[in-house]
């Protein structure tokens, strides 16, 4: 609703001024196994979470690390297709570590929003 001569009651949606980095998250479904997935353009890394079949996978070196500093391990990669329904079924290497919700991230959305 357009109100002339009055102040925004939420926010503005338009980038921070500061410099400050913007995340935006989005939740899509992968059509064939049903999982829902977080795409989050301020992850750096495609992560999938460590199911039961493959708990008997040793741990790998690399660690990562949650937002608030907690160790997450890792157990390897994995080359997951994924059809969200976007026009093409897509193919990434994930690393498969013990998380709970499966991320999508660093440049994934960026291409894609462009071609749509």
């Amino acid at each position: 609703m357009f109100l002339p001569d009055a102040k925004l009651e939420q926010p503005s949606l338009d980038p921070p001024s500061d410099g400050a980095m913007v995340i935006n998250r989005l939740y899509l479904s992968e059509r064939t196994s049903r999982s829902k997935y977080l795409i989050d353009t301020g992850a750096d890394v495609l992560v999938i979470n460590l199911t039961t079949a493959s708990k008997h996978l040793t741990p790998a070196s690399l660690q990562l690390f949650a937002a608030n500093g907690t160790v997450i391990s890792t157990y390897g990669q994995q080359l997951v297709t994924l059809d969200l329904g976007l026009r093409r079924v897509f193919k990434w290497p994930f690393i498969i570590a013990t998380i709970s919700q499966p991320i999508t991230g660093a440049d994934f959305p960026t291409p894609l929003w462009v071609a749509c």
